[in-house]
């Protein structure tokens, strides 16, 4: 396993001319969103990263199954290092109304630095086709309203969405928020 991670680490890295992170492209994605003026919460930045991860097959990202479709468990660590760094704010909202007992949602806010730091990638990845692909994904996908994110997610990988508890719901095309 370790061999074949090396080995997607160097074939990246060759197409892009320098080695991207799941921190590197959740920054791009939530800085993305917040410049559309539709901040990003912790759900829809799963499921972006999950398209872009499936569409380009980057190995940045572990995807499992999960009880709100692709999960990525990586992710946390990564949004905590870029909070470290001072490139974005995490600030938790109450939620109104909660079916499955989570009374707050995160929303990721870039940062003065992290914006700094979100253009130089933006930048370099503009250098290369597989970097012009990401960001047309990114800029397609992250400040995209959440039902559009999950009905797409969950009708194009739904190997990724059997254990998933709002399956039906995203199906049916109900509000999730």
């Amino acid at each position: 396993m370790k061999r074949l991670t090396s080995l997607l680490d160097f074939v990246r890295r060759s197409k892009l001319g320098f080695d991207i992170t799941l921190g590197d492209i959740a920054l791009l994605a939530i800085a993305i969103a917040q410049a559309a003026g539709n901040p990003i919460t912790e759900t829809r930045l799963h499921k972006v990263l999950t398209i872009v991860e499936r569409e380009l097959k980057l190995g940045v990202a572990n995807l499992k199954p999960h009880y709100f479709g692709p999960y990525i468990p990586e992710l946390r660590d990564a949004l905590e290092g870029l909070r470290k760094n001072s490139y974005i704010e995490i600030e938790e909202r109450s939620r109104e109304t909660s079916d499955f007992g989570y009374p707050y949602i995160k929303v990721y806010k870039v940062t003065k630095s992290g914006e700094a730091r979100a253009r130089e990638l933006a930048d370099k990845l503009a250098r290369s086709s597989l970097g012009k692909r990401i960001l047309k994904l990114l800029e397609l996908w992250a400040p995209a309203r959440l039902d559009v994110v999950l009905y797409y997610v969950y009708t194009k990988y739904p190997d990724l969405t059997d254990r998933s508890v709002i399956k039906d719901r995203v199906l049916g095309h109900s509000a999730v928020t």
